[in-house]
């Protein structure tokens, strides 16, 4: 195995992950005044994310029994380059079949996400076998690079208004990687491996309360990011390039944590870790209505990306813990209930935005980082249940 392009391959696809998936609310502003999109025309584009992100992940954890993850994982890029294509037509579209092509391009990137984040993540803990744990943190890493470059092109490109030139881009980019993948050897994880387990993770209660913690969280991310930006226009009254800063700063702050954990599991247990960010995320969504004025508005995403930073990553490695030989399968999983989740926070906020105010909903969703953590808890217990 060519390791450097197998490890180019694994982590360039994580930026790219972050990328495209950055690309619909960062676009949102300028999606809703070309297209005419109503709010809860808006939040339904993350609706087909949800359906075929769990569809993907659902048909992963499956698939991967008997396909080769490699082969996952090109399927997923092509997915990604298709969201592009289809992102970049719609803004040139009749307007009676623009919306349709927004959600095809969250759902073929739902299903990219979905079907090819087992495999991903099950590469990096192989490829790095000795320290899983911060290879994995380390991929999520580069997605959250992703998240944060993302918002910043975008508004750059629109404010130069030259917003077609960024889905182009990012088109071109996956179909590079996908030809690259194809010519890349990967490790493949055996069907005998996948069986050692003593409990599969699908025959756990524990794992399936660390699926309702991963919804609880996806809820929690979904309100922060899928409307930050025209949050920060019409509640904080921002101008359009500060309110993409303020989603860049959520980003930014997001990769500098995973970072930090990825260094700081050297030295402190994942799960120990782990529970310091619902805490955080409490705060920060009770923090965003407060503020006012740009600085405070950015300073306030910057908090809530890194309450949210390494949570999922933590959450996959502290998964694993007990399944090592089911990262791929765990991968899935979880990200279908990420998808999951964050597909419905997006849509609540665009269904009762109208007689709720922003503000009110953000201190509403206080209520799910709380109950992730209460969830947290009782699968530990559980889990301790489990090994006695």
């Amino acid at each position: 195995m060519n390791k450097f392009s197998a490890i180019l391959s694994i982590y360039i696809g994580g930026l790219l992950i972050g990328l495209v998936l950055v690309s619909f609310p960062a676009s949102s502003a300028y999606l809703v005044d070309k297209l005419s999109l109503s709010a809860e025309q808006y939040g339904s584009i993350y609706l087909p994310q949800l359906v075929f992100a769990i569809a993907g992940a659902l048909g992963g954890g499956t698939a991967i029994r008997f396909m080769k993850t490699k082969s996952m994982y090109v399927l997923s890029l092509f997915c990604f380059f298709l969201s592009q294509v289809a992102l970049a037509a719609s803004i040139k579209a009749d307007p009676s079949i623009a919306l349709y092509l927004l959600m095809a391009a969250t759902g073929l990137f739902g299903f990219g996400f979905g079907f090819g984040g087992g495999p991903v993540n099950g590469f990096a803990a192989t490829i790095f076998s000795k320290h899983s744990n911060s290879a994995i943190t380390m991929l999520h890493v580069f997605a959250g690079l992703g998240l944060a470059l993302g918002p910043i092109l975008f508004s750059r490109a629109i404010s130069s208004q030259n917003w077609l030139l960024i889905p182009n881009t990012l088109a071109v980019v996956a179909l590079a990687l996908t030809v690259l993948t194809v010519f890349t050897r990967l490790p493949e994880q055996s069907q005998s491996s996948q069986e050692v387990d003593v409990t599969p993770p699908s025959k756990s209660a524990y794992f399936w309360l660390i699926m309702v913690v991963a919804v609880f969280y996806a809820l929690a991310e979904g309100t922060f990011t899928s409307w930050a930006v025209i949050y920060a226009q019409e509640s904080k009254g921002l101008a359009p390039e500060i309110s993409g800063t303020a989603l860049a700063s959520f980003y930014v702050a997001f990769t500098i944590g995973r970072l930090i954990a990825s260094a700081l599991l050297i030295k402190v247990r994942a799960y120990a870790l782990w529970l310091i960010f619902p805490p955080l995320m409490v705060v920060a969504l009770f923090m965003l209505p407060i503020v006012a004025g740009g600085t405070q508005v950015i300073l306030a995403f910057a908090f809530a990306g890194l309450a949210c930073s390494a949570f999922f990553p933590l959450m996959i490695a502290v998964t694993a813990e007990p399944f090592p030989n089911s990262v791929s399968y765990i991968g899935s999983m979880l990200t279908a209930a990420l998808m999951f989740g964050v597909g419905i926070g997006s849509y609540v906020i665009g269904r009762y935005r109208d007689v709720v105010s922003l503000d009110d909903l953000y201190l509403y969703s206080m209520i799910y980082p709380v109950l992730a953590f209460v969830f947290i808890l009782i699968a530990r217990t559980r889990l301790k249940k489990q090994k006695t």
